[in-house]
């Protein structure tokens, strides 16, 4: 609860030490520096940015307005936080002098820092504050001891909710940076984002040379799924998984044809269907439709049921007058070895006449699905399922198969505890919300976008970052990377210098080329038809433009979002055509290579071993071979 306690003064502008400007609530930092003190909060004062009701764990920020004899206030303020304000004042006259207007106080660093990128972005006056720092005891109940040992500082910042600040920044913008880094991280990835700021991004912000040129904002959708992993279709997407009453201990066939819906002959000759099971089935029986007219079965047709993106069917039964099967309904049905499918198991049954005629069909709006209370979907083109490619024929179904439900009672009981599950799991999302909000204010470096934070959705965060970049930030360059990735700035910025690559129109990056679609599991692709992607770079790391940025913005909403972010992408610029720049060293796997600019994949105690290295060795990879 003391993560409040840091200092921080940044200047308004104006030539000269000014005095100090307070919003929202104030921190004291205690008494001069070597004693142990009592820090108190007043409740009193300007209204701070946030949700109403919340007790914000940061305090406001602590910027300075043009006006003489401020000087013995900041002297107190890096008195107060264990720092020689001498030395400090010092160095905050001369950067002023210099012309840089917006250097400022870093009270957690004991540095001279840029307000901008440490998340000053407005100030409020405070001359009120000394009258009300004894109020902070009645207001929070609580003494906070600040020690010299201990070198705790007090960082004054604006705090908001995970949504309130994106009405914020629209009202303001940074100074120029050459480059905008933004970091896509999962909400419950707090320990990655935390292994980043402690080295690479903490190296940024402390390096001469980097600290004014580059903003590092990690990308984080303002609302969790609210739906638990047990209960979604997938742990991807947060698409209910919608199974009530199942029929159990009993064969369903899972397709009928009604009188209305039958047909007779078509003229398609090969007709298919593609499914997913969402709880795990026994296929017992394949099955075709016969021709009411005919007397016995007269027909000769192949029915196959494929695993999607396989080539080799699952099960094969073979229909012929002499070897028709058995007739239950308006089908005759064959039985097939019989296997468990799994949950998720994707797959599509395709029935084939050998005869110069067509089958006997429906298409999907004219057949009944006995989807067993949910264990069974059928999936569609309209829904966005694409025929894979070793297929032909024409959507619809031609018969059917019979199946039974596995693993009935654990099913039972899973919807049994189902309510008890979501409670827990909404009352763990504001949790996680009130982590998070804590974070952001602690560490201002979030930009939360008004997406659901899943897998599935990661295309639609980064259009949404693009359009908070443009809309709130003067850049060059847009970097993208990953949270659970290495990266090395400074390498970034000489690679830029040596191939200039700081004008229009560039795509920097690690360009995969003709790609293969997959069809099933975690990268399913439903929506792009071809069966490779364009160029599209690793998402380890890349760096487009700023006019790419601004297309990509300004096209937000009219843009498809395809299943991963790196492929929208490429997708994406296949329509614009940027100059591509090949750069191996934005790694695509994890491994260690000399130079590298990137590298995905790391644990946060991996990322903290790999940047000691770096700092024992220059490079990581060099230390590490020796």
């Amino acid at each position: 609860m003391y993560s409040f306690l840091r200092a921080l003064v940044a200047l308004d502008g104006g030539a000269g030490l000014t005095e100090p400007a307070l919003g929202g609530r104030a921190v004291r930092s205690g008494p001069r520096r070597g004693r142990v003190g009592r820090a108190r909060l007043a409740c009193r004062g300007p209204r701070s940015v946030g949700p109403v009701g919340a007790v914000h764990v940061r305090a406001p920020v602590l910027a300075v307005r043009s006006r003489r004899g401020s000087a013995p206030r900041l002297g107190i303020i890096a008195d107060n936080a264990g720092y020689d304000s001498a030395d400090l004042v010092a160095q905050l006259r001369a950067a002023h002098s210099e012309g840089n207007i917006t250097a400022g106080l870093d009270m957690k660093e004991g540095t001279i820092g840029e307000m901008a990128i440490l998340g000053i972005t407005e100030s409020f006056q405070v001359k009120r504050i000394l009258p009300v720092l004894k109020n902070f005891h009645a207001c929070m109940s609580a003494d906070i001891p600040i020690r010299k040992i201990e070198r705790r500082k007090v960082v004054l910042t604006s705090g908001w909710g995970l949504m309130d600040s994106q009405a914020f920044f629209h009202q303001w913008k940074s100074s120029h940076y050459d480059v905008v880094v933004g970091v896509l991280s999962a909400r419950s990835n707090r320990e990655l984002r935390d292994a980043i700021r402690n080295t690479w991004l903490k190296h940024s912000l402390r390096h001469p040379a980097l600290s004014q040129r580059v903003l590092v904002k990690f990308i984080i959708g303002a609302r969790g799924c609210d739906v638990p992993v047990e209960d979604r279709e997938d742990p991807y997407s947060c698409r209910l998984l919608n199974i009530s009453n199942p029929v159990l201990n009993q064969e369903i066939e899972a397709f009928s044809l009604s009188e209305e819906g039958s047909s007779g002959l078509s003229e398609a000759r090969v007709v298919s269907v593609s499914f997913r099971v969402l709880h795990p089935i026994v296929i017992t029986s394949l099955g075709v439709f016969y021709d009411a007219s005919d007397e016995g079965f007269q027909r000769n047709i192949t029915v196959k049921l494929y695993q999607a993106e396989q080539e080799e069917a699952l099960f094969t039964a073979r229909f012929s007058p002499p070897s028709c099967g058995v007739q239950v309904n308006k089908l005759w049905y064959k039985p097939v070895e019989q296997f468990i499918l799994p949950e998720s198991f994707e797959g599509t049954v395709v029935w084939e006449s050998q005869d110069l005629h067509g089958l006997v069909s429906g298409n999907l709006h004219r057949v009944t699905v006995h989807d067993g209370g949910g264990v069974l979907r059928v999936i569609t083109a309209g829904e966005g399922a694409l025929p894979h490619e070793f297929m032909e024929g024409v959507e619809g179904v031609a018969g059917g198969f019979i199946y039974t439900i596995q693993e009935g009672d654990a099913l039972l009981r899973s919807l049994h505890s189902r309510p008890q599950r979501l409670a827990d799991h909404i009352r763990s999302l504001h949790e996680e919300d009130a982590l998070l909000t804590e974070e952001s204010s602690v560490h201002g470096d979030i930009v939360f976008v008004d997406v659901v934070d899943t897998y599935r959705n990661v295309p639609a965060k980064l259009l949404n970052f693009y359009r908070w970049t443009v809309e709130t930030t003067s850049f060059s360059l847009l970097l993208k990377t990953d949270d659970d990735c290495y990266v090395d700035l400074e390498a970034v910025f000489k690679r830029i210098s040596q191939k200039n690559l700081d004008g229009p129109n560039v795509w920097w990056g690690n360009f995969r080329l003709n790609w293969a679609v997959d069809r099933t599991g975690k990268w399913q692709e439903l929506e792009y038809p071809s069966p490779a992607y364009p160029a599209f770079a690793c998402g380890s790391g890349y760096v487009i433009s700023r006019d790419i940025v601004n297309w990509l913005a300004s096209n937000s909403g009219r843009l498809k979002t395809y299943q991963g972010e790196d492929v929208s992408m490429g997708i994406w610029m296949a329509a614009i055509g940027p100059r591509r720049y090949q750069d191996s060293l934005w790694l695509c796997e994890k491994t260690c290579e000399t130079g590298m600019l990137s590298s995905p994949q790391y644990s946060p105690h991996e990322l903290t071993e790999l940047w000691e290295l770096k700092g024992m060795c220059g490079d990581p990879c060099q230390c590490a071979t020796r």
